[in-house]
């Protein structure tokens, strides 16, 4: 067999026997961390995921250039949640339940 082959089949006993058997308890821890950890953190461990994913999708098919434009788009999905809580948790500091803004008293 050839060297491409042998790391064919190294990928697949990979993607078989720990990407796919250990992603559906990833899920589920990840799912009841999201409780404990903020939304940053959260947005973070989806992405790390997501890249997991895309890496044993990259080693399986080699599909070199949809797999850095999935990377790319979930980079950006994560640093827009970033933004987007860093900015709602700035403007939660100020307002308060009766409509008065604390940062104006």
């Amino acid at each position: 067999m050839t060297v491409r082959g042998e790391l064919k089949n190294g990928v697949n006993w990979v993607l078989e026997h720990i990407i796919f058997r250990h992603v559906f308890l990833i899920i589920p821890i990840m799912g009841l961390l999201g409780e404990k950890l903020p939304g940053a953190a959260w947005a973070e461990a989806l992405s790390l995921l997501a890249q997991i994913i895309m890496y044993a999708i990259y080693g399986s098919m080699a599909l070199t250039g949809l797999v850095v434009l999935l990377l790319i788009g979930f980079w950006l999905v994560t640093c827009l949640f970033n933004i987007a809580l860093f900015l709602f948790t700035t403007v939660a500091q100020f307002y308060r339940p009766d409509g008065d803004m604390d940062q104006w008293n």
